[in-house]
């Protein structure tokens, strides 16, 4: 099954990556000109336990909670702390095309802050269409989609997303790079997700964490 391509990773410190029409090089020249970052977003490359995504590109995009003054950014109802979001330019995908996407979801704070990202489609007027990913730290288990959360549209490979223990080394993460605060700190490594709806822009964003976005993904036929 063909479809769109893009990775993303997160950490708590999060590092989140978004999804949408776009090649795999989206990112290989830094954050396009025509998206739009509040808080803190940036681009990279592999480095530490976060490695480019199998997607493509010498590049992956992140949004991280790091440096973020921002407190408003959260999923209705979630919660949180400070925040950060990176939203795609509109793009728009023929009938019958897919949208997959690649995430990699990474936490220095572990279960007892309880990080969380999301990925979600927005119509022409800025409007939820979709949520297509979440992550949530846990001490232990499956982390994607995150528990309590809403239900995502996208469909998860592998089924089963558990972190990848240990105090996370990655630039983005600052001063928190290599450290752990609580169990259930670590990363996932890249995760697929893919979903049947096709228009608009696509926003990623953390609380009291960080989110890394690979390139927005290729688009082809069925």
């Amino acid at each position: 099954m063909k479809g769109m391509r893009s990775g993303w990773a997160v950490s708590a410190v999060l590092a989140a990556l978004l999804g949408a029409a776009a090649q795999a090089e989206t990112f290989d020249k830094g954050i396009p000109d025509d998206w739009t970052c509040e808080g803190s977003c940036g681009t990279g490359i592999a480095d530490g336990v976060v490695s480019l995504a199998p997607a493509g590109g010498e590049q992956y995009g992140w949004v991280a909670t790091t440096g973020s003054p921002l407190r408003s950014l959260g999923l209705p109802g979630v919660g949180g702390t400070n925040g950060s979001r990176l939203r795609s330019a509109p793009f728009a995908a023929e009938a019958g095309e897919l949208l997959e996407f690649q995430f990699n979801y990474v936490t220095s704070d572990g279960a007892g802050f309880a990080d969380y990202a999301w990925a979600r489609l927005l119509d022409a007027s800025l409007e939820p269409v979709a949520l297509l990913f979440t992550a949530r730290t846990r001490s232990s288990g499956n982390i994607v989609p995150g528990f309590g959360m809403p239900e995502i549209a996208a469909e998860i490979d592998p089924e089963t997303v558990n972190i990848i223990g240990g105090g996370p080394q990655w630039s983005p993460l600052g001063g928190d790079s290599g450290r752990c605060f609580a169990s259930g700190c670590g990363y996932t490594d890249w995760v697929d997700a893919v979903s049947d709806s096709g228009r608009g822009r696509v926003r990623a964003g953390v609380r009291s964490g960080q989110l890394v976005r690979h390139p927005f993904p290729e688009r082809s036929g069925l």
